[in-house]
């Protein structure tokens, strides 16, 4: 992944686990934009031979601010804050 301009880099990262266990934490960053670089190397952990490190060099936070939330159409009934625990129960 390439650096994006004037975003600082933020931390360098080791994961260890599973292979799936790391894929599927690199996913989720992924999906919430965020940048790294790194060579995709897997490297096997002593003593257990399914366990693996992956390094993340120069990761930087996603850009905040770029997408706005919907403005809410006049006149349609608005979520409510207890809503998503109580599961968009009436009153």
């Amino acid at each position: 992944m390439t650096k994006q301009p004037n975003i600082p880099t933020t931390a360098a990262l080791r994961l260890t686990g599973t292979k799936s266990e790391i894929e599927l934490v690199l996913a989720v960053l992924r999906g919430k934009d965020f940048f790294w670089k790194t060579n995709g190397k897997f490297y096997p952990q002593r003593g257990d031979s399914n366990q693996y490190a992956y390094y993340l060099n120069d990761l930087q936070l996603p850009q905040l601010g770029v997408a706005a939330p919907p403005t809410p159409t006049p006149g349609e009934p608005q979520p409510r804050p207890w809503d998503a625990v109580l599961g968009g129960q009436g009153e």
